[in-house]
């Protein structure tokens, strides 16, 4: 019975145990939303190293009719869906804010349906759109509580796009280079 006792009393001092020290260890996956509007997760591989892939998406859809006798109505709607991941190289610890740099990638699908109608004649085009982009980012993120970080970051990127419609063969290639700046908020489990 004795042996009973102590085995539960060494058990129960090993799960407070246990549990108290979780409690002081940094939580290692987090949930975040960002401006640029997205949705991802951060998960720190160790002290110094992090990635945060990140999903957006987005809709749209309009009507618009001319008054005159050759009135003309038209229909447009499309979506974008994108997604990115980044990878944060922490730098230094300044109390509770953590400064880093990060290489960020971007790929984003855009496909657009354009209808239009006089009475007489019908016309309609798809039009579909491909960009990726890269881009150097530094950014410094901030432990508000012990489950809930803000973060900004800026930096300077590169896209390519690629263009074509379904009413022609053209189809057009273009690049943009920038600055770029976010900000969001990191729940963590």
């Amino acid at each position: 019975m004795r042996i009973v006792r102590n085995m539960a009393a060494a058990s129960l001092m090993i799960v407070v145990c246990a549990s108290g020290a979780a409690g002081q260890d940094r939580s290692k996956v987090g949930i975040t939303m960002g401006y640029p509007a997205s949705v991802g997760i951060i998960w720190h591989l160790g002290d110094k190293v992090a990635i945060r892939p990140e999903l957006s998406f987005s809709g749209n859809s309009s009507e618009s009719t001319t008054p005159s006798a050759n009135a003309v109505a038209s229909e447009s709607e499309g979506w974008t869906l994108g997604t990115g991941i980044s990878a944060l190289f922490y730098l230094h610890d300044y109390d509770r804010v953590r400064t880093y740099f990060s290489p960020h990638f971007t790929y984003n699908k855009i496909k657009t349906t354009i209808s239009s109608t006089n009475g007489v004649f019908d016309a309609s085009s798809t039009g579909r759109s491909s960009t990726y982009g890269i881009a150097g980012n530094f950014g410094a993120e901030g432990r508000i509580a012990d489950k809930f970080s803000a973060f900004g970051e800026v930096g300077f990127g590169y896209n390519h796009s690629t263009t074509s419609t379904t009413s022609s063969s053209v189809r057009s290639d273009g690049d943009a280079w920038g600055t770029r700046a976010g900000v969001g908020v990191i729940f963590y489990f």
